[in-house]
């Protein structure tokens, strides 16, 4: 009853028991039980209203300046969940159930819920279905950053033919990029290289090493739970493998004091 003048005033929500009727009708023996209905109750609403997600997949233009945007445009950043879907339609569209036994594989439980299973390698023979498979644990794990995660997921998907995804330098660019866009605040690794040299050392032979410190420094700055990286296709990766998995090898060593348990699910 006292709050109702606000309401005027400021965009609220009013939520209260009720124990008087009116001035000449007050019933202060009901009053306790009346205030915890409306406490149980705002609590009922307060929990069907989501928590903002601080592991967002995508950031919004205001998280960057324009600096950082110019740092991204200007180092020819792409978005490798582009390519995810242009693969997705080149293959006729994703089949949910096409994956859904891997959750269940021994190896896969193994990686998924122990702090020191650090890296899943999946093999197989060219058309057996690796890239739908990668593309089915992507929309999993994606689904759990949306619900409120914070773990975070950065991917490539390499591919042989193609000039802009075929080498170990293009994956690391993608890698970094869906990190910085997940987690603003990470552009100052990338900016302290950039702002002094431009993009001349991302553009040299040494390009994959540039990146490599930058990646490096970022990976061991994210604190908070577990950084999900994940490449298809290593075999069409025509330049630089090697290094790609000295990288792989070191960013789990890096990882392993930060990756929480987990329960399979």
């Amino acid at each position: 009853m006292e709050a109702a003048g606000v309401l005027s005033e400021i965009p609220v929500g009013n939520i209260r028991g009720v124990c008087d009727y009116g001035d000449e009708r007050k019933n202060k023996d009901w009053q306790p039980y009346a205030a915890v209905m409306a406490a149980a109750y705002a609590k009922a609403v307060l929990s069907e209203i989501p928590p903002e997600n601080e592991a967002r997949l995508v950031a919004s233009e205001s998280d960057f300046s324009d600096e950082d945007r110019s740092c991204l445009l200007d180092l020819q950043f792409t978005n490798p969940d582009d390519d995810r879907r242009r693969i997705e339609e080149t293959k006729g569209g994703f089949f949910e159930g096409s994956f859904r036994w891997i959750v269940d594989n021994a190896e896969y439980r193994e990686w998924y819920s122990h702090q020191h299973s650090q890296i899943l390698w999946i093999k197989g023979d060219a058309g057996k279905g690796k890239t739908m498979l990668m593309i089915g644990i992507i929309q999993k794990l994606r689904r759990q950053i949306e619900a409120g995660s914070s773990d975070r997921l950065a991917y490539f998907l390499c591919q042989g033919t193609d000039e802009r995804l075929n080498n170990a330098t293009a994956a690391l660019r993608g890698l970094i990029y869906m990190l910085v866009v997940q987690q603003p605040r990470l552009m100052v690794h990338l900016r302290k290289r950039y702002d002094p040299e431009g993009r001349k050392p991302f553009e040299t032979s040494n390009a994959f090493y540039a990146f490599s410190a930058v990646f490096e420094s970022m990976i061991k700055d994210i604190k908070q739970g577990a950084v999900y990286l994940l490449v298809d296709a290593l075999d069409e990766c025509k330049l630089g493998l090697s290094d790609l998995l000295r990288l792989i090898s070191k960013t789990a060593t890096i990882q392993e004091a930060f990756k929480p348990r987990k329960q399979p699910e």
